[in-house]
């Protein structure tokens, strides 16, 4: 198929030689068939960073995708589920939201609603181009919001990409997918968080949708600090600790606390009980400003002669 290469987009329009395509309007869905591979990055250079939609291509055709308010709603709260998840953890995360993936070599690209890089984000931290087609990973968890079509047209396209969990929402649920052998199929539990039933996404939107968010998220952090608490009690303890020595002690002493914490571990002391020596204590929490960083340099110089 030969090439065009004159292209442009108007306020509802997107024109590559003598074809045009029409852009959907929120809530809907446009699909053209016979485009070429060149065209499909085409487009996706004219519509650049604009928001407002979403573009999926498989080997000739062109969906695009205008998301509605309850959409971006939905895609909103089922993110802020998984960061809070990560977050509880104490576990690195990367968001990329509904950056472009494509595999040349299979002629298929998608733009996720929102997708989070968990398991391999240290293989990712800091790049601006990840190439799939290279060898590099895919997001280890996409979100999916079926509110005018289904996704489930889509999954051929994920599975090309080797996305290996999707949350979709279709129909006020919302299903929590794992890849395996090409094919996406219903799941018990999160691949990316194993100790977390599948129920509670759904669980989550809904009190989402009938209290303030500021709410719900501080539900659910103590929901999810008391689960994690009952399956590990001694490792999430720890975890609490380094959290509290990185946010209160790290920030007032810099590589001073490093340092102790070094001395300390290589004593008969674990790393854990170093950190709980310098993050110890509510009352320093609750000392005024101008007295929190004499009071921790205190604790530091107590841990270090214990050293």
């Amino acid at each position: 198929m030969q090439t065009r290469t004159d292209s442009a987009i108007t306020r509802d329009r997107f024109h590559i030689g003598d074809r045009q395509l029409r852009l959907p309007e929120p809530g809907a869905v446009s699909i053209s068939r016979g485009w070429s591979w060149a065209e499909y990055e085409l487009f996706l250079a004219q519509m650049g960073d604009r928001a407002g939609f979403r573009a999926a291509f498989d080997r000739g055709v062109l969906e695009i995708v205008s998301p509605s308010i309850n959409h971006e709603e939905v895609k909103r709260l089922l993110g802020r589920l998984v960061e809070l998840l990560a977050e509880a953890e104490n576990r690195p995360y990367r968001v990329l939201g509904s950056a472009t993936w494509k595999k040349r070599s299979a002629e298929r690209g998608i733009e996720h609603d929102d997708c989070f890089y968990i398991q391999n984000e240290r293989l990712v931290r800091g790049k601006q181009i990840i190439d799939l087609d290279a060898g590099e990973p895919p997001p280890d968890l996409a979100i999916e919001i079926d509110v005018y079509s289904s996704s489930k047209q889509r999954d051929d396209i994920f599975a090309t990409m080797g996305v290996p969990e999707i949350w979709r929402f279709r129909q006020n649920s919302v299903f929590v997918l794992k890849l395996e052998s090409d094919e996406y199929v219903p799941s018990e539990q999160s691949l990316a968080f194993p100790w977390f039933s599948a129920c509670e996404p759904e669980r989550f939107l809904t009190m989402a949708r009938s209290n303030s968010l500021v709410e719900v998220t501080e539900y659910y952090q103590y929901f999810l600090d008391r689960e994690l608490s009952k399956l590990d009690p001694i490792g999430h303890a720890r975890r609490k600790q380094y959290v509290a020595y990185r946010r209160i002690v790290k920030p007032a002493m810099g590589d001073a606390a490093d340092r102790a914490i070094a001395r300390l571990a290589l004593t008969d002391k674990g790393e854990a009980e170093a950190i709980a020596i310098l993050s110890y204590s509510q009352r320093v929490r609750d000392l005024p400003k101008d007295e929190r960083a004499e009071a921790i340099a205190r604790l530091l110089k107590n841990a270090t002669e214990l050293a």
